[in-house]
């Protein structure tokens, strides 16, 4: 017996599954041209329902780690949901979405026997699961909207996770760190999704934009993940 989940979406998004995420107890596979998860973690499950919501978890994480190195892939959508039982295939279908484009620099965990897509995709996935930190500063990042308060939130999962300043972990200079939680906290700068009221925090003298915001906090992402999966 085994579950197949169906993903949807373009072409270019769907390719990254199968490429990175080939192996463990939840996989990515192609069949008859489409693209699929399947795997043990399935086996448990007798409610589509249920296969849909683990699935759906899985997909958050995982999409999330392909953001790391191409920011703008789409969250899939889930299609078709089938169980094979010997020869028989059970086709189900459900009223399920999910919403959650430059590719960027390889996480990289250190060491030769992470050098594929798979390699990387799996040893991030066992660093992020490692730690609910990191697993919460992974799923942050999924998001779509990765707003001002999106970011300060995952900066702030992350000191939690090394349990120190970040820049007292070493990942970023206090500088560029000011420069973030500044801007975050100016509504000079984030305007509405600032963390305070009008001229409570001022502006930096040379402020982050948003699009640098997202390159400095993915890059703190990843430095994390990076650190955790080699050790």
């Amino acid at each position: 017996m085994a579950w197949y989940i169906e993903l949807l979406g373009a072409a270019a998004d769907l390719e990254e599954f199968p490429r990175r995420f080939v192996a463990g107890a939840i996989h990515a596979t192609q069949r008859d041209g489409s693209t699929f998860l399947t795997g043990s973690h399935f086996d448990q499950f007798e409610k589509p329902a249920d296969v849909v919501q683990a699935a759906e978890n899985f997909l958050f994480k995982s999409t999330a780690i392909v953001s790391l190195e191409w920011l703008a892939v789409k969250l899939p959508t889930i299609g078709r949901i089938q169980r094979q039982i010997g020869n028989r295939i059970d086709h189900h279908v459900l009223l399920v979405g999910l919403e959650s484009r430059m590719k960027m620099g390889e996480v990289g965990v250190g060491g030769s026997t992470h050098n594929s897509p798979s390699d990387r995709a799996q040893a991030v996935m066992a660093a992020a699961e490692s730690s609910p930190h990191l697993e919460a500063a992974l799923r942050l990042w999924g998001r779509p909207n990765k707003s001002w308060p999106a970011l300060f939130r995952i900066t702030e999962e992350l000191a939690a996770h090394l349990g120190k300043g970040l820049a007292k972990a070493g990942i970023c200079s206090a500088n560029e760190l000011g420069r973030f939680t500044q801007s975050a906290q100016s509504h000079d700068v984030a305007g509405l999704d600032a963390r305070h009221r009008v001229g409570y925090n001022q502006a930096p003298s040379k402020p982050m934009t948003l699009d640098e915001a997202k390159e400095f906090v993915g890059e703190l992402l990843r430095s994390a993940l990076r650190s955790a999966a080699v050790n």
